[in-house]
């Protein structure tokens, strides 16, 4: 179920630490599990290339978040990824 443009803001104003929105061209919803190994699915990105790109975004961000500050995958696009739309959400200073 997507989230209207009013739930989402509200959302975005209530973040207390940055958040990020990466998004996959042709990605679905099993794109983001084994289902798509074990179909041989056609259908929106290939498998082992999402499998990829889910890797290196959530590895940037744990490397971010729990390591040395790096992950800079996260600061903007990639050219090695142009299917990869990132959004990066920062709290409202109070």
């Amino acid at each position: 179920m997507q989230k209207s443009t009013s739930q989402r803001a509200a959302i975005q104003q209530r973040i207390k630490s940055i958040a990020y929105q990466v998004i996959i061209r042709g990605a679905e919803h099993n794109s983001f599990s084994d289902t798509r190994f074990l179909e041989r699915d056609n259908r929106g990105i290939d498998a082992r290339r999402a499998l990829r790109i889910i890797n290196d975004y959530v590895l940037a961000f744990l490397d971010r978040s729990l390591k040395d500050g790096k992950g800079q995958l996260l600061d903007n696009s990639s050219p090695n990824y142009p299917e990869v739309t990132i959004k990066i959400f920062k709290p409202e200073p109070h």
